[in-house]
C-alpha cells in the first residue's frame, strides 16, 4: 500500500521555520509582513491584510527579491508560490535594510524608462482632468441645446393653442366696429 502512495503523489519539498520581518508590494501598496516558513519554490507569510489568491506579491528582505503569486489565503496566513527558486540560507541571512529598497535600487539601477513614474502618471492625471473638463463642457452644452429646443416647442404649441382662441376674439371686435 505505500508503495502506490510513494508512486502516485510527489513528496511534499521540506519548510524551513523562520520569521523574517520582510516588505510587500501588493499593487501599488507597501506593508510590513512576516516570513513564517520558506522552501525552494515557496513561502508562508503573515500580514494584517493577506492579498486575495492570484494576486502578484513582490516581497523583499535586504536586497533579495521574492516575486510570487498567492495561491491560498487563511485569516492573516497566505501562501505564495515564487516565480523562481529562492535561495533560503540567502534569505535568512540577509540583514534588513537600514533604508527603504527603493532608495537602494535608484542608486544602484537607474531608471531604465524615458520619463520617470511620477513623471508619467502627472501627465495620466492631466489628461484625465483635461477629459473632465471637455466632458463637462460637452454635458452642459447638450442641456442648453434640449433646454432651448423644450422652450421652442412648448412656445410653438402655446401659439397654436392660443392661436384660434385670439382669432375669434380678433374678428368679434372688428365686427362691433
Amino acid at each position: 500500500m505505500l508503495e502506490i502512495f510513494q508512486t502516485k503523489f510527489r513528496p511534499r519539498e521540506t519548510r524551513r521555520p523562520v520569521h523574517i520581518p520582510s516588505r510587500m508590494r501588493s499593487g501599488a501598496e507597501w506593508m510590513d509582513v512576516c516570513i513564517r516558513n520558506v522552501s525552494s519554490r515557496g513561502l508562508l507569510v503573515e500580514s494584517e491584510s493577506p492579498p486575495a489568491p492570484g494576486t502578484y506579491v513582490d516581497l523583499r528582505r535586504g536586497s533579495q527579491i521574492v516575486i510570487g503569486r498567492v495561491v491560498w489565503r487563511n485569516d492573516r496566513l497566505f501562501g505564495v508560490r515564487a516565480q523562481d527558486r529562492i535561495e533560503i540560507d540567502a534569505l535568512i541571512k540577509e540583514p534588513r535594510l537600514a533604508r527603504p529598497a527603493a532608495k537602494l535600487e535608484t542608486t544602484a539601477n537607474p531608471e531604465r524608462r524615458s520619463k520617470s513614474r511620477a513623471d508619467t502618471d502627472q501627465n495620466v492625471a492631466r489628461r484625465l482632468e483635461r477629459s473632465r473638463q471637455l466632458s463637462s463642457a460637452i454635458q452642459f452644452a447638450l442641456i442648453a441645446v434640449a433646454g432651448i429646443s423644450a422652450s421652442a416647442i412648448i412656445a410653438a404649441e402655446v401659439y397654436n393653442l392660443l392661436k384660434h382662441p385670439i382669432a375669434e376674439i380678433d374678428a368679434a371686435l372688428s365686427s362691433t366696429r
